[in-house]
C-alpha cells in the first residue's frame, strides 16, 4: 500500500469512528432517560415529591399551578405534592401512570 492509501484508510476508519461515537453517545443518553424516567414514575406513586423535584435542574421553573402561579427554582418548588397529598380520593392519580 501506498502511503495515499494508508491515508485515505485512515480517514475512512476516523470517519466511522466518529459516527460510531456519535451513535454510542445518543444510546447512552436515551438510557439516562430511561433511568430519569423510572425514578420519576417510582417516587410519582410513592410520593416521594422531594424526589421528584431533585430530578429537575436547580434553575427549573414550575409554571400554572396552582392556577397561575410562576416559581423557579428547586426551593420554592418543594410545595410540588401539596395538592394531592392534602385532597382525599386521589390516590387514582398515581395508580394509572
Amino acid at each position: 500500500m501506498t502511503l495515499k492509501e494508508l491515508e485515505k484508510r485512515l480517514k475512512t476508519l476516523e470517519d466511522i469512528a466518529e459516527v460510531n461515537q456519535k451513535r454510542l453517545n445518543v444510546m447512552e443518553d436515551i438510557e439516562e432517560i430511561k433511568k430519569v424516567h423510572h425514578a420519576y414514575v417510582y417516587a410519582l406513586n410513592a410520593r416521594k415529591f422531594d424526589d421528584i423535584i431533585d430530578l429537575f435542574a436547580d434553575d427549573m421553573v414550575e409554571d400554572g399551578f396552582p392556577a397561575g402561579e410562576t416559581r423557579t427554582g428547586k426551593r420554592k418548588s418543594k410545595r410540588f405534592g401539596e395538592p394531592w397529598t392534602k385532597a382525599p380520593g386521589t390516590d387514582h392519580i398515581f395508580m394509572r401512570l
